[in-house]
């Protein structure tokens, strides 16, 4: 009954200001709905680089002024043979210790004509001067070496670097990640084996100490490879890493991969039982997520199609060891009953992830929701708020205005109800609340044939379809205190428009990997010093080719800070603000694929981002951002920095 009277009393809004509203176009068509609501495809790289030899000259190493705030003093940390170890926003390359330091990992360029696999693992005190080893990955936990490993060309092949930290600790850090390897020695097709090394110096010490390679998956130990014995379970990609600090105890060290064998997406979490500075003790992985396996009470799917609409899963556990693990989707019976709605599912772990909720929620299975009457409420709260204040915010859409669509005689109204999209971050606040950063569509009903009633009594317009490029689309917060008892006390906020960066087309050296709708992600950070300070980060379009606004120029890096719990939000800032002057892009200036650090203060967080180097391509022809040499950037946003005599709010990044 609220679903209805909330949606009527809409309806009647959207009719009373028909008369004097105005009208929004774009000179844009209808979106294939049936492509921007299903799960992109699996990112894969060139398995082999032809270039051998590359005779451009690097092009100028870049430092940032901002627009939005006095000064940015940066130069690059290191460089990658191309961008796809960070191109995903799973990983955690960059941790933080809360005494003061960092720890970073990547891919490491060591010259055009080698492996794009080699490692490196950085650390810093102050953030400012960076000590590098390279090559951590050349001697494989058997003993082979590099020129001779079980990988396509015989060299290292490390993908999706994360990189962790004890606060406190003598222990320097560590990179976790998986070798792409033969198939007759991960198994599978792509031979994933998740692999470990650790600093065994401290974060002050300039110099390394590092431990061998180890396996992540006891299932990798002690094989007879000879007589065809590979890594049960085969084939894990692409880590979600935490290290739980856990104050109270030992730290647990958490991952979670992708089985890449089956084709199921199966996910692993690979769990330790015993973290000593670096020795770890870990038990065999589990099987925590399967599209097909996650079924009801009585056996049926839970998920649209029993997959292809579920996001990768994501998780975050604080250090009392409560957290949670979600993902959206559509249900399997979302055209029949709630949710209809593409929404937010989760489970929930008191134990530090040993174990997770495995019933209760939707269909008992566990699974807690965002329901449809909240993402209603939520976004009826937004839009009225928008539409009863223009002037504060000229760029949004409003319930009055009228919004036309090339090739359709009738016109669009926005509606209640929100897409959760693909790329989302999470994290569990102190006192175990959720918080969800997340790309969101609005949607919007069309008028003609009664389009705009809600006939069946859902609470939702019968004839509606998702729209990002005219407004409202962009990077949500959701935070519940309590998500599993109080399942209807949800708060959002829309962060960062990004209709703009989904509206634009990206040609030549701007041309990106896949749509932008699943390409930009969001990231989040919460204060260590307090549980009221969050730090959000994105890269969206800044600048355009013309004044028509079409063609994307220039992607930035954008910051927001919240200091009441993602209740308010600071204006984004682009804090790289590297304007483009060169026909398709700026050949010196786009920032992509921004981490936040795991870990944050009040008054300062550490950022990690890529610059791809447009005049070294190393998988040719160069038809997205991965495809170049990418640049390896750190800056720290927050804290006050002297010179001279003024005082600057951004500070500096550093490198070699």
């Amino acid at each position: 009954m609220f679903k209805n009277i909330n949606f009527l009393s809409i309806l009647f809004l959207i009719i009373v200001n028909v008369g004097f509203a105005k009208v929004k176009s774009r000179n844009i068509k209808i979106q294939d709905q049936s492509l921007i609501q299903k799960r992109p495809n699996k990112i894969e790289e060139p398995i082999f680089n032809d270039v051998t030899a590359n005779y451009s000259r690097p092009s100028k190493i870049v430092r940032h002024r901002s627009r939005d705030l006095t000064l940015i003093n940066s130069t690059l940390v290191d460089s990658s043979k191309n961008g796809f170890g960070m191109v995903t926003g799973i990983p955690s390359p960059l941790a933080y210790d809360l005494n003061g330091g960092w720890v970073m990992a990547y891919r490491q360029w060591q010259g055009i004509s080698n492996s794009s696999g080699y490692l490196a693992l950085a650390k810093s005190i102050d953030g400012q001067n960076w000590f590098i080893k390279e090559k951590i990955n050349e001697i494989y936990p058997e003993g082979q070496e590099d020129g001779s490993l079980p990988t396509p060309s015989a060299e290292p092949y490390g993908r999706y670097p994360s990189a962790i930290y004890i606060h406190g600790s003598n222990f320097g850090g560590a990179a976790i990640w998986n070798e792409y390897t033969l198939p007759s020695y991960g198994g599978g097709s792509y031979g994933g084996v998740p692999m470990y090394i650790y600093d065994q110096n401290s974060i002050a010490n300039t110099t390394f100490d590092m431990s061998s390679m180890m396996h992540l998956n006891n299932g990798c130990v002690g094989l007879n490879i000879s007589q065809g014995e590979v890594c049960d379970p085969p084939d894990l990609w692409l880590g979600n890493v935490q290290l739980v600090q856990n104050y109270s105890s030992e730290p647990v060290l958490l991952s979670l991969f992708a089985d890449w064998a089956t084709g199921f997406y199966q996910k692993h979490m690979i769990r330790s039982t015993s973290f000593n500075n670096g020795n770890i003790i870990l038990a065999d992985p589990y099987l925590l997520q399967q599209d097909e396996l996650d079924v009801d009470e009585n056996g049926n799917c839970l998920w649209d199609d029993c997959s292809g609409y579920t996001g990768d899963p994501d998780f975050h556990v604080n250090d009392n060891g409560i957290g949670y693990m979600g993902m959206s989707s559509f249900t399997y019976e979302s055209n029949l009953e709630e949710p209809y709605l593409h929404t937010f599912f989760f489970k929930k772990t008191t134990d530090n992830g040993e174990t997770w909720s495995s019933d209760g929620g939707y269909k008992n299975s566990g699974y807690h929701y965002i329901a449809d009457s909240v993402l209603i409420r939520l976004s009826d709260s937004l839009y009225t708020l928008w539409t009863n204040n223009p002037d504060l915010y000229p760029d949004r859409i409003w319930y009055n205005e009228a919004i036309t669509i090339d090739g359709d005689y009738s016109d669009y109204y926005l509606t209640p109800g929100l897409f959760i999209g693909y790329k989302y971050d999470m994290r569990t606040d102190y006192t175990g609340g959720l918080h969800i950063v997340s790309a969101v569509q609005p949607y919007l009903c069309r008028a003609n044939d009664n389009g705009c009633d809600d006939s069946n009594g859902d609470g939702l317009a019968d004839d509606r379809i998702m729209e990002s490029r005219l407004g409202n689309s962009g990077m949500y917060h959701f935070y519940n205190p309590d998500p599993i008892n109080s399942p209807n006390n949800w708060t959002a906020s829309l962060v960062k428009d990004m209709s703009d960066t989904y509206y634009a087309q990206f040609e030549g050296v701007m041309a990106l990997n896949g749509d932008s709708w699943f390409y930009f992600y969001p990231k989040i950070s919460l204060s260590e010093e307090s549980n009221t300070v969050i730090w959000f980060s994105t890269f969206a379009v800044s600048d355009f080719e013309s004044d028509a606004e079409v063609y994307a120029s220039d992607i930035d890096i954008y910051i927001a800070k919240s200091m009441d719990g993602g209740m308010t939000w600071g204006e984004p800032l682009n804090v790289t603000n590297t304007n483009s002057t060169n026909g398709y892009g700026n050949y010196q200036a786009v920032e992509t694929n921004v981490y936040l650090a795991d870990r944050a203060k009040d008054n300062q967080v550490g950022i990690m981002f890529a610059m791809p180097d447009f005049n070294v391509t190393t998988s040719p022809p160069g038809s997205q951002f991965e495809d170049y040499k990418n640049r390896v950037y750190f800056a720290t946003y927050g804290d006050t920095v002297q010179t001279g005599n003024q005082n600057y709010l951004f500070v500096s990044t550093t490198g070699s």
